[in-house]
């Protein structure tokens, strides 16, 4: 019985740290993070009103795409397919970019995102993270 009782407490133990290390982590929604990386590049990219503008709706548009895609692909299974719809809609997302920033902009945010996913990489995330979970993941 105090064994029982032991690895009973052991187990709960177990399952509260578990629980406390999610705790802090809130799942931001997909305007929240559009917003954030908007303010972001205004103010790293030195962004003017109109530029403002339309790279907000570009990211309110990417992280609801991102956001359908990974509520779509849901699953181990689908990892591989959920990966590349992602890619392709923040390939899509940079040629929007492309056409809103002026050169020098492009390039830094280039460079932004470049930061963040080798930020990313020394977390031991895996190597294949995207550019949407390194920009989140910079915000934070």
């Amino acid at each position: 019985m105090k064994k029982f009782l032991l690895l009973s407490f052991a187990a709960l133990m177990f399952v509260f740290s578990v629980n406390a290390q999610n705790a802090g982590k809130t799942k931001r929604t997909a305007a929240e993070r559009a917003e954030a990386l908007t303010k972001r590049m205004t103010t790293q990219l030195s962004l003017d009103a109109a530029q403002q503008e339309r790279i907000k709706v570009i990211n309110q548009q990417t992280a609801q795409k991102i956001d359908a895609a990974r509520a779509e692909l849901k699953g181990k299974e689908n990892a591989a397919a959920r990966a590349e719809k992602v890619k392709s809609v923040e390939a899509e997302r940079e040629t929007l970019f492309k056409q809103v920033l002026k050169e020098e902009q492009f390039n830094k945010y280039v460079e932004m995102r470049k930061k963040a996913m080798s930020k990313m990489g020394k977390k031991g995330k895996k190597a294949a993270v995207t550019e949407a979970a390194a920009l989140d993941e910079v915000e934070e």
